[in-house]
Formats: structure tokens, C-alpha cells, sequence
């Protein structure tokens, strides 16, 4: 909003382009607020995931597990509508922030990933605290829970996201190497890219609107057979 000067959501869209840093910082918060690997949400949602299922509380552990679907699904929302797509005219005056607000977010955004990969260097001295207080605390090290039902190793599951990436990344490429790129003919018509391009306020109608229909066809029929009986 600051750099484009934009009063909402709408109005934005395509500045990755032009405010690559901020892009990377908010990709980062994004995956780590929505638990995704190899960053620092994945190791706090997966602890609370095990420790409810392990306390038996599957409806608890199915609603957080729901709650990061939702979360991740709103931040995409902003991501998409704001930084890809085509680019609106408010950025046509976008620009990267200053060092003195680009520094504060990177550097958290380092955060988000160094304690992703290395989750002991936050869990070591929340356990050493809790074997203080005289409560059980996991066997944690540098890579993640060593033993016991909620163990994990941080390292080689970021190996894993990071050839799986690089697989997917080569497998596209190699699908579309023969692909060419032009621009639509529109038969000398001019296309008006506010009309076209899809607004954050759309971005999920289709899928909203199938739920609803969906609902509302499972209403109509409980309804006719309710009173049919």
C-alpha cells in the first residue's frame, strides 16, 4: 500500500515484478503463517498436531489441520491478487521500499527459514525451561525431535522439499520447452486490462459458487425428502 499508493486489495495486482524483495519476504511470512516446510510454522503446527492426537483430541487436531488450509488459502488470496497477474495500474508506480523497511522484513523472514531448517535452535531452550519448571520436555536437538512419536528431522525434510522442487521445476520445463509464447490476436481490438485481469475479489468465486450450489442441493433434497416421508 505504501508503494503504490493503493486503498485495497483490488486495485493491486503484478508488483512482484517491481518489489522483487518484498515479494520474497511475503512468500516466506506466507508459508511459514500457513505451516508449510521447510519454515518455522511447519514445526510449530506439526508439535500441536501430534500433542492433540496424542491426548486423543482427533476433533481438535482436525480443525487445526483445517485452520492451516484456511489460512493458507487467504494468504494465496493476497499473494496472487497482489505481486503475479497482470499488472494493474497502480503498478505502474510501484517501487521496491527503502533498505531501512526492506532490512526488518528480510531479516525475519531469514528467521522464518533458519529456524524452519534448525528448529533447536528455538526448541533447545524451550525444553531446557521446561525441565526447569519440572515439566516433561521432549529430546530435542539442532534438527528437530530426536525420539518419540512426534520425532522429525528438519534437515533432510528440506533435502526432500528441495529436490521435489527441483523435479517438478525440471519436469516443467521439459514439458513445455516447445511451448511458444505470442500475443492474442484480437482482431485489431484494444483489450481493456482492468476488464480482463482477475481481481482479488474473484479469485474464488468459482470454487464458492460450487459450494453453494452444492449446499444447496443438499438442503433441497434432505427438504423434498422430509417431506416426502
Amino acid at each position: 500500500m505504501f508503494a503504490t499508493h493503493a486503498h485495497n486489495l483490488n486495485e493491486l495486482g503484478g508488483i512482484g515484478r517491481r518489489m522483487p524483495f518484498t515479494l520474497l519476504a511475503f512468500a516466506t511470512a506466507l508459508f511459514a503463517a500457513a505451516g508449510m516446510p521447510p519454515f518455522n510454522g511447519f514445526i510449530s503446527k506439526l508439535t500441536l498436531y501430534y500433542a492433540l492426537i496424542e491426548r486423543g483430541e482427533m476433533i481438535l487436531a482436525i480443525v487445526a489441520i483445517l485452520s492451516s488450509v484456511i489460512t493458507l488459502a487467504y494468504f494465496l488470496k493476497f499473494l496472487h491478487s497482489a505481486f503475479f497477474g497482470q499488472a494493474s495500474p497502480a503498478a505502474d508506480h510501484a517501487k521496491e521500499v527503502g533498505m531501512a523497511m526492506r532490512a526488518p522484513i528480510l531479516v525475519l523472514a531469514g528467521l522464518c527459514l533458519l529456524t524452519g531448517v534448525f528448529p533447536g535452535l528455538a526448541m533447545i531452550p524451550i525444553a531446557s525451561l521446561q525441565t526447569s519448571l519440572g515439566m516433561q520436555a521432549p529430546e530435542v536437538g539442532l534438527t528437530g525431535i530426536l525420539s518419540g512419536p512426534g520425532a522429525f528431522d528438519m534437515t533432510l525434510l528440506t533435502y526432500l522439499v528441495i529436490l521435489s522442487g527441483g523435479l517438478v521445476y525440471s519436469g516443467v520445463r521439459y514439458v513445455t520447452r516447445g511451448v511458444r509464447r505470442t500475443a492474442i490476436h484480437t482482431c485489431g481490438q484494444a483489450v481493456d486490462t482492468p476488464d480482463t485481469r482477475v481481481a482479488a475479489a474473484d479469485l474464488y468465486a468459482a470454487p464458492l459458487q460450487l459450494l453453494s450450489r452444492l449446499s444447496k442441493g443438499h438442503f433441497v433434497a434432505k427438504s423434498a425428502g422430509g417431506t416426502h416421508d
